[in-house]
């Protein structure tokens, strides 16, 4: 509601309403998404016992996939600026494995930390997205998709004083 006299916006809350949890497209979504522990679990089975589970907080593959089906249609670009262990890319990989969608991505990481484990990530899940400590699990299903990675070092920027 807008108060005329100050032109400002005023939440009124009304107690006649009936309280319902909120619905969103993760709540409502029959297949579980995972938490911080499974992110974890995924970034140690696919780097071994190098991963630093305390280090790093990966969201878990499922949530992102779900999340990149809901905001984006096959051959449409997928950008995470903030890439950290690579979570986004590999769950635009997993699409292309499982569905045979199509979203090229761009992933930014500034981080001297998380790049080495973001890249090692997106080319070890190109070549199949089954892992167990650190070493690849042979599938049947799985036929590698011609993928190309780029990887481009950028050099800091410093602002002018």
């Amino acid at each position: 509601v807008r108060d005329e006299a100050t032109g400002a916006y005023i939440v009124q809350l009304r107690h006649d309403m009936p309280r319902e949890p909120l619905r969103s497209i993760l709540s409502d979504n029959p297949i579980p998404i995972g938490t911080t522990r499974d992110g974890r679990m995924e970034l140690e089975n696919e780097l071994g016992a190098c991963a630093d589970g305390v280090r790093f907080r990966p969201k878990p593959i499922t949530l992102l996939k779900v999340l990149i089906r809901a905001a984006s249609d096959d051959g449409e670009r997928v950008m995470d600026f903030f890439a950290g262990t690579g979570t986004t890319a590999l769950a635009a990989i997993d699409l292309r494995h499982e569905h045979g969608e199509r979203r090229p991505f761009l992933c930014v990481e500034e981080s001297d930390t998380s790049f080495p484990v973001c890249v090692q990530r997106v080319v070890r899940h190109m070549a199949s997205p089954h892992w167990e400590n650190g070493r690849m699990k042979p599938s049947r299903t799985d036929t590698p998709a011609p993928m190309l990675v780029r990887v481009v070092r950028i050099a800091p920027w410093n602002p002018p004083d």
